[in-house]
């Protein structure tokens, strides 16, 4: 196995609507993680939901399908996707990337 080689899963929304994520990179989870930290008075916080949210945008190889309205995956089409389908994909972005096989598990 290579660490090299990216995971991709193909996530099908229904009429032929389908999305490809693709396994974010270390310094991609990072950068995400960077954009949903803020301060809060002494303390840093990180804010899930914009997590998910960025790691996500990160992740989204492709997409096809009548529902997309020929719009590219860009990280503003991204963040304009109904609530529930952009929650479906970020769940499965997140799972993604999780620790897996690649490191040991």
């Amino acid at each position: 196995m290579s660490f090299f080689t990216p995971t991709t899963k193909v996530v099908d929304l229904g009429d032929g609507n389908t999305v490809t994520l693709r396994k974010v990179s270390f310094a991609q989870y990072a950068e995400a993680q960077s954009a949903a930290t803020h301060i809060a008075g002494e303390s840093i916080q990180l804010d899930w939901p914009r997590l998910r949210a960025e790691v996500l945008k990160r992740a989204v190889q492709a997409w096809e399908g009548p529902g997309f309205d020929g719009q590219p995956p860009t990280a503003e089409s991204i963040g304009a996707l109904p609530w529930e389908v952009g929650n479906k994909l970020a769940e499965e972005a997140m799972a993604l990337a999780t620790v897996g096989q690649e490191a040991g598990n």
